[in-house]
């Protein structure tokens, strides 16, 4: 008996019994765990329950999840209160009697950027951490969470705002577009097969482009908007989704969108096609590599950042293809 119990807890499928099991059932073959998450299943069905996800970092639904299949363990939700970024740090700062209060204030801000620093970092663990866990609504831009820059004092939770006057003006650029990573990131991968099928199509990535209307957005959010999408771009070619733009709407991201933008084509392009050698990638890629253009080409000023990753993309390109050229 305790032999056919264990094999039961284990593969419940061998188990037919032509109807769904109760909540006895699972009890008595120690599986609680699937008895609350029928449980919740049936209450979400009834009550219209929907998690609404308020950050838009995807962490909710995962600890809703996990909530119900490891009730008695808070790791995982642990990790999501690590990774979020869309909420104001706690800024905890002793104060000594001496301490007057242009110091206490100097030293709030130290401790706030100390706290915002790790903030704009933690976009890279959430996007290891939200892997493939959205399946988007086509009619729907894709949810972006906020990098916030600000904290609370307790006890009573004074808000506080980091100032940014002794900060490098790029200071949010790079972590914006890696916000944008770890959003793209979310996505299935791409598949033609089975009920799992999953693609993205090119209306949708032209959709979640930044817009560039002065009378109803703010510059600055304009900005914010285009690193985090070089970022998505980025992700969408590891997802396998970017093969969905024409070369003509690569030209277009090259030409008008920012560094990051440039970034996030050349390596996403690249990944997509990774071990392909296809030449209209390749080409586009050696155009940003000065040492692999011909001699009657005249100089061309070519971004740093914009410059590794064309090179990064071609040993992506050509993985494995043993190409003498670029070997060399």
């Amino acid at each position: 008996l305790l032999n056919v119990l264990a094999r039961c807890r284990h593969h419940p499928c061998i188990a037919e019994i032509g109807e769904e099991f109760s909540n006895d059932f699972w009890a008595f073959i120690g599986r609680e765990d699937a008895c609350l998450s029928e449980e919740a299943a049936n209450a979400s069905k009834n009550n219209n329950k929907v998690v609404k996800d308020t950050d838009n970092d995807g962490l909710v639904g995962i600890e809703y999840t996990q909530a119900l299949r490891f009730p008695d363990d808070n790791r995982l939700k642990e990790v999501g209160r690590l990774l979020r970024s869309s909420r104001p740090s706690v800024v905890k700062v002793p104060r000594a009697v001496e301490v007057s209060d242009h110091d206490y204030e100097r030293l709030k801000q130290e401790r706030l950027l100390t706290l915002c620093q790790r903030t704009l970092a933690l976009s890279v663990g959430r996007g290891m951490y939200s892997l493939g866990t959205l399946r988007p609504v086509p009619a729907e831009q894709l949810p972006m969470p906020e990098l916030c820059l600000s904290g609370r004092v307790p006890p009573a939770n004074n808000s506080i705002a980091l100032d940014t006057t002794n900060t490098h003006a790029d200071m949010t650029v790079w972590p914006e577009f890696h916000n944008g990573v770890a959003a793209g990131l979310r996505l299935p991968p791409k598949s033609t097969k089975g009920s799992s099928a999953f693609s993205v199509s090119r209306s949708w990535i032209i959709y979640n482009r930044a817009t560039t209307s002065d009378e109803t957005t703010n510059a600055d959010t304009d900005k914010e908007t285009d690193f985090s999408h070089g970022g998505l771009l980025m992700a969408l070619g590891l997802r396998g989704h970017l093969s969905a733009l024409s070369m003509t709407d690569v030209y277009e991201y090259l030409t008008q969108g920012s560094v990051t933008t440039s970034v996030g084509v050349l390596l996403g392009m690249a990944a997509n096609r990774r071990g392909s050698c296809d030449p209209s990638v390749s080409k586009m890629l050696c155009l940003h590599i000065p040492s692999l253009l011909p001699p009657s080409f005249s100089s061309i000023d070519v971004a740093a950042p914009a410059h590794a990753a064309a090179v990064a993309g071609i040993g992506l390109l050509y993985q494995g293809s043993s190409h003498r050229l670029m070997t060399e």
